[in-house]
């Protein structure tokens, strides 16, 4: 197979990259402006932190801890002076917390409580709460309650936005997260269509299945972390059930691809042993989740400890193949490396930061950037791959086609006929007819008029054959002057008309005047179904015995 090359490889990566860039600046430019950027809260706000020994500590809004179940965190918005003539809202980011809002001592706005009362995760949220319109200049207090005993570092990221219909809020970077994830959703699921309709048990179609799956998992969970669902409806447990599954399961697509990596040997029975632990361990996950009050976010040690495990030697792996691998698999490693150091890193860093070893002081964290620069690294990968393995498919089904079709007629050859009678042999419960034919007068044109017009003198009579008999049946020829047609189920049992069709044809075509010579055949067939104990072949030689009775009674 003619592998696509470098330049190419390096133009669709090109085309990709460029195409996004280009997109990204376009999208940032029309809602930049056309819309009304948020104002950032955080610096008009104080927080106040409640622990379960009713300790009360005042701490930096931007980043503080909730450390165990029950903890609260009292948040004082001063709202701008400024009176704003259309509705906003207050948004902030919260994680598995109950969220109570009050004006004036004045319930505002509650979530969360609902699912606590129904043992449910309430997972990530994004809050919108609509500010009364004398609130203005004064303050409006957020309770938040830790409901899952996991420890909790917060940035509440607290943002005003203007509201649109009273419903839907918009910002230039709201929407281009949003487009992030819906173009490598839409891109992932069209590779993924097409790799399994490309499937057929080969080892590349299995591997870009995989990645694929991956990237749709993936751009699930950017879509329901980053709080994008707003665009489509408020339903926080669903979506928070769906971010904390797409990433189980994503876990479980790339360790089933660390499994068809290797073909055999320690690593493949390493890998089997990962991925049956983790995909086992995403199920066990699933059903606690639902039935009982363990959740996803209490579980997700253990999977990164499952994912340590298994990343590491894959790690090792991918880096020893940089320097002796082609672009198409470099530029997937590298991506694959990023993502990795990334999620160490920001591991690192919050685990740091929670023990209080050191400040890092950074609020952006790196890993949806290197989920991200993965996602396309792959889809680029992906693409490649399909690529050549549909290159590789062409490829294959001319050399087949070459193999078993006759260039002269068009028919299957010999070879071809012969791997038909041995699928017929193999299928026992089948009604067929053979009909075998025999070209008459095929020498004499030959001697008379030369074998260029022997072989229009084949080619003609095949064209009758297929007016006739490829729509309903197989056509083969056998070699020199001898064709096959081959009948099944229903319509052997009127192969009679069929070949009576087939003499009308070959009288239409010596009457046309358009050929210098009259084709001629001899006709014979034979139907399993009336000699049930004989073999396909021995079908075959009752058709070419009457097809000889039928040739003498056409020459006395």
């Amino acid at each position: 197979m003619n592998k696509i090359d470098n330049k190419k490889i390096i133009l669709i990566f090109i085309i990709i990259v460029a195409s996004f860039i280009i997109s990204n600046l376009l999208l940032n430019f029309i809602y930049t402006n056309s819309h009304e950027e948020p104002i950032d809260l955080n610096r008009y706000s104080t927080v106040e932190v409640i622990s379960t020994d009713a300790s009360r500590v005042t701490a930096d809004i931007n980043k503080y801890t909730l450390k165990n179940k029950g903890d609260v965190a009292i948040i004082n918005i001063k709202l701008p002076e400024a009176k704003r003539t259309d509705a906003h809202c207050i948004e902030l980011t919260t994680y598995n917390c109950t969220i109570d809002a009050y004006y004036e001592n004045a319930l505002i706005y509650s979530a969360g409580h609902n699912y606590v009362v129904e043992d449910k995760m309430i997972g990530g949220t994004y809050p919108c709460i609509e500010v009364p319109d004398d609130a203005w200049g004064k303050n409006i207090i957020i309770r938040l309650e830790l409901q899952e005993p996991i420890t909790l570092n917060m940035n509440n990221n607290i943002k005003l936005y203007k509201l649109i219909d009273n419903k839907l809020y918009f910002n230039g970077s709201f929407f281009l997260g949003v487009y992030h994830y819906i173009v490598i959703l839409f891109v992932s699921f069209v590779i993924a269509i097409l790799t399994i309709l490309n499937y057929k048990r080969n080892i590349v179609m299995k591997q870009v299945a995989l990645i694929s799956m991956f990237c749709l998992a993936i751009s699930v969970w950017g879509l329901t972390y980053f709080g994008y669902y707003n665009l489509i409806f408020r339903n926080n447990w669903a979506w928070a059930q769906a971010e904390y599954m797409s990433l189980f399961y994503a876990s479980s697509f790339l360790s089933l691809y660390a499994v068809f990596k290797w073909n055999s040997g320690f690593m493949k029975r390493f890998y089997i042993i990962i991925c049956t632990c983790i995909t086992g361990f995403a199920i066990v996950a699933t059903i606690l989740n639902f039935n009982t009050d363990i959740h996803f976010v209490q579980l997700l040690p253990i999977l990164y400890v499952l994912i340590v495990l298994g990343g590491i030697p894959l790690v090792y792996s991918i880096i020893k193949e940089l320097k002796n691998s082609n672009y198409r698999t470099k530029i997937f490693n590298y991506g694959f490396l990023f993502m990795i150091f990334s999620g160490v890193a920001d591991v690192l860093r919050i685990n740091l930061e929670k023990y209080e070893i050191i400040n890092v002081n950074m609020n952006i964290a790196i890993m949806p950037i290197g989920l991200v620069v993965f996602v396309f690294t792959t889809i680029v990968f992906s693409l490649i791959m399909l690529l050549e393995y549909l290159e590789y498919d062409t490829e294959r089904k001319t050399l087949l086609t070459m193999a078993y079709e006759d260039p002269m007629t068009g028919l299957a050859n010999r070879a071809g006929c012969d791997v038909k009678l041995t699928k017929l042999d193999i299928i026992k419960n089948k009604n067929y007819a053979i009909v075998f034919m025999d070209l008459n007068k095929l020498k004499c044109v030959n001697d008379t008029y030369g074998h260029e017009a022997g072989d229009e003198y084949i080619a003609n009579f095949a064209s009758g054959v297929k007016s006739v008999f490829y729509d309903v049946g197989f056509c083969g020829r056998l070699g020199g002057d001898e064709f096959i047609v081959i009948l099944e189920d229903e319509k052997c049992k009127n192969v009679d008309a069929y070949i009576d069709s087939f003499n009308a044809k070959l009288e239409d075509i010596n009457n046309s005047g358009e050929y210098k010579f009259e084709i001629s055949v001899a006709i014979g067939y034979a139907k399993n179904e009336e000699n049930r104990n004989l073999g396909v072949m021995d079908i075959m030689k009752l058709a070419d015995q009457k097809m000889y009775e039928n040739k003498s009674e056409r020459d006395k």
